[in-house]
């Protein structure tokens, strides 16, 4: 069982979890209360051109999450992902499972 890692985000470009071939799904949990978590690539993701994770986890649409499956194995994202906020801080909770080798 993977062990979920956390990530302070800030307004600088922070790498959440590293690039993984053997990734078969990812959840990234935004903690902050009110500020949103903008998701990327790499080191040029900004809250212009970021996926949002909306803030509180309490609900739903503050948890990004992608399953590998046979049916999108082609599709499915094995890089590095990072983040940013527009201001304060953000707690990040990072959970990656990887396919038995």
């Amino acid at each position: 069982m993977a062990v979920p890692k956390a990530v302070s985000v800030g307004t600088s470009a922070t790498e959440l979890i590293a690039q993984n071939e053997a990734r078969t799904k990812i959840h990234i949990q935004n903690l902050h209360a009110s500020t949103k978590l903008y998701l990327g690539q790499d080191n040029t993701v900004t809250i212009s051109n970021g996926f949002e994770v909306a803030a509180a986890s309490a609900t739903p649409a503050s948890s990004y999450v992608e399953e590998r499956t046979v049916e999108n194995s082609d599709f499915f994202y094995w890089g590095a992902i990072w983040g940013i906020v527009a201001s304060s801080t953000v707690d990040v909770r990072v959970w990656e499972k990887e396919r038995i080798r």
